[in-house]
């Protein structure tokens, strides 16, 4: 080789060099968040969908507004973790999934509040779903200044499942999906909520036609609480005088793979089976409905 030639491999080993240098410094002082959890948390390692949202709001907690769409949402990362045991923090920066922005340091400086959320549930599509972790909202300053890291600590578990209290005008349903554990080949729950006409308590002879409710997309069967608050809307219609009498049942949008749409599908299962055979003959057993098809409504 010649010595021209020499001089100009070495030319381009150091202009590589440099190259790749900048590169490792600009990723060193690129942002990062570092989530790690309470050692009584995790007792064995686990596989989830690690998020941290920061809002520009204390209240309601951020980790109850993920799923909000729009470019004023506020931003959410999430990163799939396996094996996660809580000691070695999982790390989240600019190669996370993310919205609306494209990357963690594209978040406009200002004051948030960040929190965690550690999303294990299999069988409930949500990221607040019972057993799920989560961190104490906190008060964060964001200017991403050279090496930024932000740490926070999944502090908190969502309790097991328990079925809110029932009424006079409202009850909860939660029954095993046969059709639906086959398919998923592990315990799988429907739930739903039933709302009561008035003075249902107070004619046990009459039967009243059925109307099954689809919330929208991930809507939840516990929806039937605000919908039945004093003074709203539905309250008030549904408890006037020229009300038609009927039964209300409230589907839930909640599955394993997210909302299932209340239909047969190959990747969610049979669930239009489920309510079909399952759920709705279950409730008309359970209260005091008609039973026959001129008395449903979808």
């Amino acid at each position: 080789m010649s010595g021209r030639s020499r001089r100009l491999v070495f030319a381009i080993t150091i202009a590589v060099f440099g190259v790749q240098t900048t590169q490792l410094a600009c990723a060193s002082r690129a942002p990062r968040l570092e989530i790690s959890a309470a050692p009584s948390l995790l007792t064995s390692p686990v596989d989830g969908r690690l998020f941290v949202v920061l809002s520009k709001n204390a209240t309601p907690e951020p980790r109850t507004i993920i799923g909000r769409t729009g470019m004023d949402a506020a931003p959410v990362f999430a990163i799939d973790v396996e094996g996660y045991d809580g000691r070695q923090p999982a790390m989240i920066d600019d190669r996370a999934a993310a919205f609306p922005v494209k990357r963690l340091s594209d978040v406009p400086p200002g004051k948030y509040v960040a929190q965690a959320v550690l999303d294990t549930n299999t069988d409930v599509k949500s990221v607040n779903a019972p057993g799920n972790l989560y961190s104490a909202p906190v008060p964060v300053s964001i200017d991403w200044p050279g090496d930024s890291v932000l740490r926070l600590q999944l502090s908190q578990r969502i309790p097991d499942e328990q079925l809110p209290t029932s009424t006079n005008l409202l009850r909860w349903i939660k029954i095993r999906s046969n059709a639906l554990s086959e398919f998923h080949q592990r315990p799988i729950y429907l739930r739903a909520a039933v709302i009561l006409p008035r003075d249902y308590d107070k004619d046990p002879i009459r039967r009243y036609p059925l109307r099954i409710h689809i919330g929208g997309y991930g809507a939840s069967y516990r929806n039937a609480e605000v919908m039945l608050q004093k003074d709203g809307p539905f309250h008030k219609a549904w408890m006037s005088d020229d009300a038609p009498r009927m039964i209300l049942l409230h589907l839930d949008g909640d599955g394993p793979l997210g909302d299932p749409y209340q239909v047969n599908s190959a990747n969610h299962g049979p669930y239009g089976d489920a309510l079909v055979k399952e759920l709705i003959p279950h409730v008309e057993r359970e209260f005091r409905v008609i039973g026959a098809p001129h008395a449903r409504v979808l």
